[in-house]
């Protein structure tokens, strides 16, 4: 059942509704004190956003959203059962950890159940900007102007985009010593220019945990450009073409990689890393010597969560260096299985 939550206290509620460390911590001590189970997990979401969408050149909705989540899951050996809720009372915060537990005792044991991490170290990670949790309306509608104001000066141009910010928190704990927690913002910007005679269409976004790293004016300038560009383009023959993408395009082509990059898919027989009569592909050349994919949450344009939804320590990870497939990643399940170590 979902009903409003409430904070923890007025005065130690964080802004917006997002929870600082402190509070997800007291909160996970509340629930733990309530728990029968052999091992207790939770996790803490919780989030608030603000939008702007215009269109047509003109503005047309501004809103913002504040949401939180807690997943309490209780473990009796190898069964469990997970209850989510959004009520943070004490008959809530009862009732979740009672049903939780009833379910677990009800639910067949699961094979790959894996027992609780204990304390885990962390890198830091800067993920957290004033500059975009502190943003307002007017902050975002002074951003949508860099596209509609050239758009209306154009007189033959159509702009349509979207301006989403946020704040969020997520909190992972657990009654063997857990506890990890990541705060971070977001600031994203979409726009879509048409021409008045449909037959030119360009689009542009970009995204930054910092708002005052977007360039906004130059995300608006380089959508004009394309849909001026891309009027009454002409047929061409069917046939091989050499292309260039834009670093959006190709970002969108490799996140593809990261869909099949888990050891498990490969050694199933359900990956394109698979090799050839069985094994996967590590050690081998799979693209140009040119490429390298490294995942790094210290790194600043990522500065991603350390940690994965079992708070295993995510760490730097090369998994294409120079062309060749250096590893894929482990479960800590699959790790187990196949002898590895895990990796997040």
């Amino acid at each position: 059942m979902s009903r409003p939550h409430r904070l923890l206290s007025p005065e130690t509620a964080p802004d917006a509704g997002v929870f600082s460390p402190d509070d997800a911590h007291a909160l996970f001590a509340r629930v733990a004190k309530l728990s029968k189970a052999e091992t207790i997990e939770m996790q803490l979401n919780s989030n608030h956003t603000g939008n702007t969408r215009f269109a047509a050149n003109q503005m047309s909705t501004s809103g913002s959203v504040t949401d939180m989540q807690l997943a309490v899951q209780s473990s009796f050996g190898a069964k469990h059962a997970v209850v989510v809720t959004n009520d943070l009372s004490d008959e809530s915060l009862a009732r979740a950890v009672a049903e939780s537990e009833t379910l677990a005792k009800l639910a067949p044991d699961d094979p790959e159940a894996m027992p609780p991490l204990g304390a885990q170290s962390y890198v830091p990670v800067n993920a957290f900007f004033e500059s975009t949790a502190k943003l307002t309306a007017a902050d975002r509608a002074k951003a949508a102007l860099t596209a509609l104001a050239p758009a209306r000066g154009a007189g033959d141009l159509q702009a349509a985009g979207f301006i989403i910010t946020g704040e969020s928190s997520v909190a992972l704990g657990n009654s063997k010593g857990l506890f990890a927690y990541h705060r971070a913002t977001s600031a994203n910007y979409q726009l879509t220019v048409r021409t008045a005679d449909g037959t030119g269409s360009g689009w542009a976004a970009a995204d930054h945990p910092d708002w005052t790293q977007l360039d906004f004016r130059a995300v608006s300038d380089r959508a004009i450009d394309k849909a001026k560009l891309s009027r009454t383009p002409v047929a061409i023959e069917p046939g091989r073409y050499t292309v260039i993408f834009e670093p959006q395009a190709v970002g969108d082509l490799v996140q593809l990689i990261g869909n099949y990059s888990d050891a498990r898919s490969a050694d199933e027989g359900r990956s394109p890393f698979v090799k050839a009569g069985g094994g996967n592909k590590v050690g081998e050349k799979i693209v140009d010597e040119r490429v390298t994919i490294v995942a790094d949450p210290q790194d600043p344009q990522l500065m991603s969560q350390p940690f994965d939804a079992d708070g295993l320590a995510l760490n730097r990870q090369v998994f294409i260096e120079n062309g060749v497939l250096k590893q894929l990643f482990y479960t800590r399940f699959w790790a187990k299985k196949q002898g590895k170590t895990a990796t997040g």
